[in-house]
Parts: C-alpha cells; sequence; structure tokens
C-alpha cells in the first residue's frame, strides 16, 4: 500500500516536471530549427514571406508527431511515455495557435478537439491515469497561458 502511495506521488510531481522541460526543450528546438536552418535563407522571412513561418511551424510540428508516434509506439515503459506525452500535444497546440492566430474560435475549437481526440484516443487504448494527467495538465497550463494573454 505504501509502495502504490509512494509511486502516486512520485508520478504527481515527476510528470509535471519533467513534461515541461521536455516542452521547453523542444521549443528551444524549434527555435534553433526555424533560426538556424531556414530563417537564413531570408533576410526576414516573418516579414516578408508570412507563409514561411507556417511552412517552418507545420515542418517542426509533423517531425515531432512523427518522432512522438514512434516513440510512443516502442517498448518503452508506459511511464515514460507519460511523462513524453505533453511534447505532441503541446506541439500541435502551439501550431494550432500560430495557424489559425487571427480566429481566437476556430483556435481554441481545434485545440478542444485535439484534447477530447487524445482522451478518447487513450479511453480507447486502456492507458493508464498517468496519461490523463499529463495530457490534462498540459491542456490546462496552455489554456491558463491563452487566457493571460501569452503571445506566440
Amino acid at each position: 500500500m505504501k509502495k502504490k502511495i509512494f509511486e502516486v506521488l512520485f508520478f504527481l510531481i515527476i510528470v509535471p516536471i519533467a513534461g515541461y522541460v521536455l516542452l521547453h526543450l523542444t521549443f528551444l528546438l524549434d527555435s534553433l530549427y526555424q533560426g538556424l536552418f531556414f530563417k537564413n535563407l531570408f533576410e526576414n522571412p516573418s516579414e516578408q514571406y508570412r507563409w514561411f513561418v507556417y511552412f517552418t511551424q507545420g515542418s517542426f510540428a509533423l517531425m515531432i508527431l512523427l518522432v512522438s508516434f514512434v516513440f510512443m509506439q516502442s517498448g518503452i515503459p508506459d511511464s515514460i511515455k507519460a511523462i513524453f506525452a505533453p511534447v505532441p500535444i503541446g506541439v500541435l497546440f502551439i501550431t494550432i495557435s500560430i495557424y489559425f492566430y487571427k480566429l481566437p474560435l476556430i483556435t481554441y475549437t481545434l485545440c478542444v478537439i485535439c484534447y477530447c481526440g487524445s482522451l478518447f484516443h487513450l479511453r480507447k487504448k486502456g492507458k493508464t491515469w498517468i496519461y490523463y494527467y499529463s495530457i490534462t495538465l498540459t491542456g490546462l497550463i496552455m489554456l491558463v497561458l491563452t487566457i493571460m494573454g501569452m503571445d506566440i
């Protein structure tokens, strides 16, 4: 019984911390991806070539989603996979926000659809509570940041 309580407390603490670190490392990688590789092609791509911002963010999101899919299909324990779960959902939320920046209702609707779809997928696959906790925490953090007026 004590071991089970310790395990639950451990994941209640480690999931937000590790998820936060992984998400920030992913956004740092995104910045490097856009800054070191693509932005060297144009003088100021975000000003002159707005499509370029969509292209770079979309291509990065596709890479992260592909890597996440492979990672989630691997034989790694579910507890580790659940800690990694904020990365693809966070990248997806941010990408949707970038694509539909001037259309907040569409942004919120698509993010809610992705969130609910993720929960449905977890339920269908019979995943543990750690996944639900991880994805719900990510969704709540993104919602709070949006309400606080965070710009991307």
